[in-house]
């Protein structure tokens, strides 16, 4: 796994942390759910990880936080709405 700090994150440090995965465009280069089954079962992982960690965990995407933002592609308060305090 590779760990990158992007310019939000570095913003963020005391209060986030970003997760990234490749994809999220379509053949177009339009925003579009891309994960693959391995991306999803690592990204379920990483946040049961995470949460143990840090009990208190809220998970959001980028577009939960900024309406003009289309990533992640999927919702991720969907999927994880069991971590979800906006």
């Amino acid at each position: 796994m590779q760990v990158k700090w992007t310019k939000s994150a570095q913003k963020r440090l005391d209060k986030a942390i970003g997760i990234c995965y490749e994809g999220g465009l379509d053949e177009e280069g339009h925003p579009k759910d891309t994960r693959t089954l391995l991306q999803k079962a690592a990204l379920v992982a990483l946040v049961n990880k995470l949460r143990e960690a840090f009990p208190a965990i809220s998970v959001v995407g980028h577009n939960d936080l900024n309406l003009h933002k289309a990533c992640p592609c999927f919702s991720v308060v969907s999927e994880f709405c069991e971590f979800v305090s906006l």
